[in-house]
Parts: structure tokens; sequence; C-alpha cells
């Protein structure tokens, strides 16, 4: 499963091909680029000769980690008082932008945690002190 997600996300993910970065092994950037087949002709990638790469100090490093995040918001309103709800929903459409609100809620995309974040204070500000109702969580590298 890691190995397809990796292939599907590298065919558009920005690669990195620097053996030299002291950072190399933990970079989903690193990680994409170990995917890229010996018949792909042209990729799109970090150039490996930028000082900043070889130093370590790339702005486009990104953790490979894995990370627990929510999945789903069908369910999301269902214990909150109904002027509560009504007032988070459109902050929550605004802070997550229309489009990506609805592929959250439907759990097309999972929450990532700075997302999930901002929904807490939205909710919080909003008078909302009890638990957050996700439909389940999936636990993922954030590419």
């Amino acid at each position: 499963m890691e190995n397809e997600k990796r292939k599907k996300v590298g065919s558009t993910y920005l690669m990195c091909f620097s053996d030299n970065c002291p950072r190399h092994a933990g970079c989903l950037h690193w990680m994409a680029g170990c995917d890229v087949g010996e018949d792909q002709v042209l990729v799109n990638c970090i150039n490996p000769r930028c000082r900043s790469v070889s130093d370590g100090t790339c702005d486009r490093y990104r953790d490979a980690r894995l990370v627990t995040m929510p999945l789903g918001m069908s369910r999301f309103y269902d214990d909150m008082p109904k002027k509560i709800a009504s007032a988070i929903r459109p902050k929550l459409e605004e802070v997550c932008m229309h489009k990506n609100y609805y592929l959250y809620q439907r759990g097309d995309r999972p929450i990532p945690p700075h997302v999930e974040d901002r929904i807490k204070e939205v909710c919080r500000e909003c008078g909302w002190d009890g638990p957050l109702t996700y439909d389940g969580y999936v636990t993922d590298r954030l590419w």
C-alpha cells in the first residue's frame, strides 16, 4: 500500500535526488524520487546542486513521518446545539476554503494537523467546548 501510494504521488510530486543532503532519508521529496522508473524521462525535481540542499538547510524539506489525521465529518455537528453549529459551519468553509471543506467533510481527503488545529480554534471561538466528532482516523504521510 505504501509503495503504491508513493508511486501515485511521485508521478506529480516534486522530487529530490540529492544523496548528499544530510536529511534526505527523512524527506518526502527524496522518497518520491526513489520510485522514479528508468523509463520516466522527465521529472520535476529540486536542484541537487543547490547549496541549501547539500548543507541540510533546504526550505523544501518535507518530513516523511507518519501522522494520524481525522477523516470525514459527516457527524461533526450532531452533538452541537443548532445555534453553535450554524455559526461554526460557514467559518470552517472559509478557513478550509469551500472546495477543501467538502473534501474533508466527505472523507475524500484527510484533515492535516494544521487544519485540524484551526478547526478546533474555530469551534472554541464559536462556543463549542465539547468533543469534535470525526468519522474516523487515518495514518499517512503529509504528501
